[in-house]
């Protein structure tokens, strides 16, 4: 069973220009997200540590802290979130391959609010899927640690409701079922993309599509 997504994901905005900062917050407030703003670093942190976000969205040049130590902190208090970093350099990029954080992406002034709207969408898509990821590995893990059962929420349309003991194999398998079938979606068929995505080759994801029964 794939997770279901929240219906309205938590964004932090950080920028010391106010004019930018309310645009930002604005256009993605109508997108449908729930969005707090920052105008500084240590508010900011602050922020992050009064409450989960799904996504920082923060200006590397920030006055008072640096806008990769917000970051760092975000990803110390909520290991999964996504960082959309905001720069005015494009050699920032490398600087950014050494950074921590499990999903990232980076945004060139000048901004474009659509655009900043398409990237935090795919960086939550992403975050959700490393979500995904490591309840899947922990379910695997207490299996192979010689669990035989386990108990997991029934959806309603399987016409039980509460929890049921499930064989945990089966378990396993319609939960990786779901899985590579949303990785699917998110790379719209490609497979060689998914199966990057999933960290494992073209031909072992399509060995587990005839095995799970999905359309190769």
């Amino acid at each position: 069973m794939a997770l279901k997504r929240r219906l309205r994901e938590r964004l932090l905005v950080v920028d010391d220009e106010r004019a930018q900062r309310e645009a930002l917050q604005q256009h993605l407030t109508r997108a449908g997200f729930i969005v707090d703003a920052a105008g500084s670093g240590r508010e900011a942190v602050e922020n992050l540590a009064e409450r989960s976000y799904s996504l920082l969205i923060t200006d590397l040049g920030l006055p008072d802290m640096d806008g990769l130590a917000v970051a760092h902190r975000a990803f110390v208090l909520h290991r999964n979130v996504g960082v959309l970093l905001i720069t005015a350099h494009a050699s920032a990029e490398s600087a950014l391959e050494a950074a921590p954080f499990v999903v990232y992406d980076y945004l060139l002034k000048p901004l474009v609010l659509k655009e900043v709207e398409r990237k935090a969408r795919s960086l939550l898509v992403h975050c959700e899927l490393v979500r995904e990821n490591e309840l899947l590995r922990r379910t695997i893990q207490e299996w192979s640690e010689g669990a035989q059962t386990m108990t997991v929420p029934v959806p309603a349309d399987h016409g039980t409701s509460g929890d049921a003991c499930l064989n945990l194999q089966e378990a396993v398998r319609r939960f990786q079922k779901a899985h590579i079938a949303m990785v699917l979606q998110v790379s719209e068929g490609n497979r060689e993309k998914a199966a990057e995505q999933l960290g494992i080759s073209p031909a072992t994801l399509y060995r587990r599509l005839g095995r799970l029964g999905l359309k190769a």
